[in-house]
């Protein structure tokens, strides 16, 4: 499709290119540290909830100070969890796709934690958002919740300082607008065995997503 961009493809293009200024700028000042000697495939390989056989794959693109995103996750999330994740009907895939310096250590935290510690430390940011996301000393704050989650100071610090990682984020969130379009956050994209693909734009209610589910699990009856 042809024709000129439109206003979220804009904010996302500036909100990218704000962010690789920040990172040739920061590579003329830190040098790469992993904080555990973890390989960089192993921090950004996928995170989800729920089974990996489920028949709905659903992929969800948040920045960690996107207000909306924030909403779903703590408005509709946990139900969604309850009712689909837990009883091996979908299966969530976390995409980090930050839209400025905050989001970005937001994300390369919960990256450098356990595997298993991401989707608590995730809902943790999301829920504190107020208190970290919007302050000129985001950066202590963030640090400090990481310390709460396991990790120690300066692996915190190492963590946000890593270049490879930072460069990684920003690779995925590249692919993402030119594979699948992204135009803001959050954005949900579901797939089904059998090939169907629907997109949610927004922090829609519960409802929307049940009936979006619901209808794709009418193709796969109980045993």
């Amino acid at each position: 499709m042809t024709g000129h961009p439109t206003f979220f493809q804009m904010k996302l293009y500036i909100a990218v290119m704000a962010l690789t200024v920040f990172l040739i700028f920061l590579g003329s000042s830190h040098s790469l540290a992993q904080s555990d000697g973890t390989p960089l495939s192993n921090m950004i390989s996928e995170r989800a909830i729920g089974p990996e056989d489920a028949p709905i794959i659903i992929e969800e693109f948040s920045s960690l100070s996107c207000s909306h995103c924030a909403k779903f996750h703590n408005q509709t999330l946990d139900r969604l969890k309850t009712e689909f994740v837990d009883t091996g009907k979908i299966r969530i895939i976390f995409h980090d796709f930050p839209l400025n310096r905050p989001a970005l250590y937001g994300s390369m935290l919960a990256r450098c934690l356990p595997e298993t510690q991401y989707y608590k430390f995730l809902q943790l940011l999301f829920k504190t958002q107020e208190q970290w996301a919007f302050t000129q000393d985001f950066e202590s704050r963030l640090i400090q919740s990481a310390k709460l989650a396991g990790l120690s100071e300066t692996q915190a610090t190492q963590c946000i300082n890593n270049q490879a990682l930072q460069q990684a984020l920003i690779t995925n969130i590249q692919q993402a607008q030119k594979e699948h379009g992204i135009r803001s956050t959050p954005t949900f994209i579901l797939t089904t065995k059998n090939g169907k693909r629907d997109v949610i734009a927004g922090a829609q209610p519960f409802e929307v997503f049940a009936e979006k589910i619901s209808g794709y699990l009418s193709d796969y009856p109980a045993d």
